[in-house]
């Protein structure tokens, strides 16, 4: 099966400029909902709801629940994985045929966009496998900060790399540079993909600033 372009399809409205109700479904069981979880407390957002679930969710899972809440919501943000998913493309795919939901996906993983706090890299990740090759590379690059875990509480909530304007911006920029560099390289490439990393974290967080008429309401079921 031909892989799909880098998502083509993205929301660049930031939450304080939009009083739009949005809903963020995460994969992940902690790293993720902790990350947004740290917007609440540092930028005051209201209107946006994260949905995580205790046991973890493929991309499958989250498209699921985002077709289920396409009605109640006006944007709706699917956050996952590259990862080993089989279906990663297919459900980017059928992810780009609602104008109200956008796949906010990362090759490798989440950890990629939180790298990309600290440095540009276009590393490819495989050993033992990607996933956990960028945890390892994050883990270095935060050896001064206590290192990373991913099973550890408050990783967000301790290291204002992750929370400061100045660290967003950087990361920013180098997501945005990620998926320009992963186009190109789709665009060059006849049979072959390179799969290269890439994240989309940058078109959820484009222009984001300090919304304090906003309201973020954090879901765990």
């Amino acid at each position: 099966m031909r892989k799909p372009k880098p998502q083509k399809k993205f929301r660049q409205e930031s939450f304080k400029e939009s009083k739009k109700s949005i809903f963020i479904v995460c994969e992940g069981t902690k790293s993720e909902h902790e990350y947004f979880n740290q917007f609440k407390f540092k930028k005051g957002l209201t209107n946006v709801e994260i949905h995580s679930n205790l046991k973890g969710l493929n991309p499958d899972d989250i498209f699921e629940i985002a077709k289920n809440k396409k009605g109640e919501y006006d944007i709706i943000y699917c956050v996952f994985d590259r990862d080993e998913h089989p279906s990663y493309y297919e459900v980017i795919r059928n992810i780009m045929k609602y104008t109200n939901i956008t796949a906010i996906n990362s090759n490798p993983c989440f950890e990629y966009w939180l790298i990309l706090h600290f440095q540009f890299t276009r590393e490819n990740f495989t050993t033992p496998t990607p996933g956990k090759a960028a945890e390892k590379k994050l883990n270095t690059l935060m050896s001064d900060l206590g290192g990373y875990n991913k099973k550890k509480n408050n990783i967000f909530k301790k290291n204002q790399k992750f929370t400061s304007n100045e660290s967003i911006n950087f990361a920013k920029q180098n997501s945005e540079k990620s998926v320009k560099l992963a186009k190109q390289d789709t665009q060059s490439s006849s049979e072959l993909f390179l799969d290269p990393p890439y994240t989309f974290f940058i078109f959820l967080l484009k222009n984001y600033k300090n919304g304090k008429e906003n309201n973020l309401k954090i879901m765990r079921i």
